[in-house]
């Protein structure tokens, strides 16, 4: 597993000896979705909670294109600006099929 950002594989691992990612939600709902989260290494995940907000609605605005073109479609890269670093979010296979549902409830 990496981070969805940096691309780095973590940095340490936890008690259960399992790298240790956060999960940061993508889209602020009602109801928890389990794909509704990226996996962040520590200093990621803090940039992207601290960070400029401008980029949770390019995300969602992305993933939502994605939705309604309904295109057979691998992996996705959101660009996005984290604490004055141009980085990307990438994401990829069941993650991303996962997701689209999310976003026919958030319409």
């Amino acid at each position: 597993m990496i981070c969805q950002i940096c691309k780095a594989s973590s940095s340490f691992k936890n008690r259960q000896d399992e790298y240790y990612f956060e999960a940061v939600e993508i889209v602020v709902d009602e109801k928890e979705y389990d794909a509704n989260a990226l996996a962040l290494c520590p200093m990621c995940a803090a940039k992207y909670l601290n960070g400029e907000r401008t980029k949770d609605e390019m995300i969602k605005e992305r993933l939502r294109e994605l939705y309604l073109k309904r295109k057979e479609i691998q992996q996705l890269t959101v660009e996005i600006e984290l604490c004055g670093e141009k980085k990307q979010i990438q994401f990829v296979g069941k993650h991303l099929v996962d997701l689209l549902p999310i976003f026919e409830k958030t319409q």
